[in-house]
């Protein structure tokens, strides 16, 4: 019997739905289960809050076999859960990201309130009237307008404001930010636009990337046809630094805590593009630092189940 049980609760009902339904998502997955297995415990994957019962147990869950295999099991319990969806707060079980994080790094109007003097003028528009009257307000010759939890660049438009005007959201609310211009790029990195992220575990830098648009776009997202590729640390921008120590040393106090800061450096400094605190998980093969990321989230996840 293992010594411990995470439940990584991922959104949707099906284990074939996303991330699932990519190759290296999956792959993913399956190296921090055996992180977990490696220190006596066991990976669930738990999906779709109706099947939650209380005191850690669900209906059903998968247990992963392999990359491409897994294994249904009903009436089970786990010690705590890895939150990757909008799991219910459940004060009965122990929650990685704790709920305030995934609510500041999700909610971009939040995190724009929380940190709005490291970020572009946000404005929320939860109407066609507050839409029209935001777009008026941005001061830059481009706009961009995201939903206000969207992830992967889905809902994004960037364009001037007067042509936004005729572009209305298909939903609200959403926010409209003015457009970070990044096209001189990072020194010593990259010269064209793109947008930088460094991942934070429990205040440490733990990775760092960045990513460049496609030809023509200027949205950088890898699942919009972006690009990115690792960035050491020591290679960051100095001027990022107290700006993230900053946001740590406000978050810091829910405990241990994994997320996202995206970063755009324009000729007026480094700005918040946003925040995430789901970040996706990328195959080892990628880079080392990934490798050591699961490590660190099975050696939390045992420490917060009590082993």
């Amino acid at each position: 019997m293992p010594s411990f049980t995470v439940g990584v609760f991922l959104p949707e009902k099906n284990i074939t739905d996303h991330p699932f339904d990519v190759d290296y998502y999956r792959q993913s997955y399956f190296e921090l289960a055996q992180e977990i297995t490696a220190l006596g415990g066991e990976m669930l994957i738990v999906r779709d809050a109706a099947t939650y019962l209380g005191q850690g147990r669900f209906t059903r869950a998968w247990r992963m076999l392999g990359p491409e295999k897994t294994e249904e099991v009903t009436e089970v319990k786990v010690d705590m859960i890895f939150d990757k969806g909008e799991f219910p707060l459940a004060p009965d079980i122990p929650i990685f990201n704790h709920p305030e994080i995934n609510e500041v790094c999700t909610d971009k109007f939040i995190m724009y309130e929380r940190f709005q003097k490291f970020c572009p003028l946000t404005i929320r528009a939860a109407t066609s009237q507050e839409y029209v009257t935001a777009l008026d307000a941005i001061r830059t010759d481009k706009a961009v307008i995201k939903p206000i939890a969207g992830q992967e660049g889905n809902g994004i438009m960037i364009a001037s404001p007067t042509e936004l005007k005729n572009q209305s959201p298909s939903s609200f609310p959403v926010v409209v930010q003015e457009f970070l211009d990044t096209s001189a790029g990072v020194p010593g990195i990259v010269q064209d636009y793109h947008d930088l992220r460094v991942a934070l575990f429990d205040g440490e830098v733990i990775y760092s990337y960045l990513r460049t648009p496609p030809p023509g776009k200027l949205t950088a997202n890898v699942a919009q046809g972006g690009k990115f590729f690792m960035v050491e640390p020591r290679q960051l921008p100095v001027e990022l630094f107290p700006i993230i120590q900053e946001i740590d040393h406000t978050l810091a106090h829910v405990g241990h805590r994994f997320y996202g800061i995206d970063f755009g450096i324009t000729p007026g400094g480094p700005k918040i593009i946003e925040m995430n605190a789901r970040l996706g998980l990328l195959p080892n093969q990628d880079s080392p630092a990934f490798v050591v990321l699961k490590k660190k989230l099975a050696e939390t996840f045992a420490k917060m189940s009590g082993h």
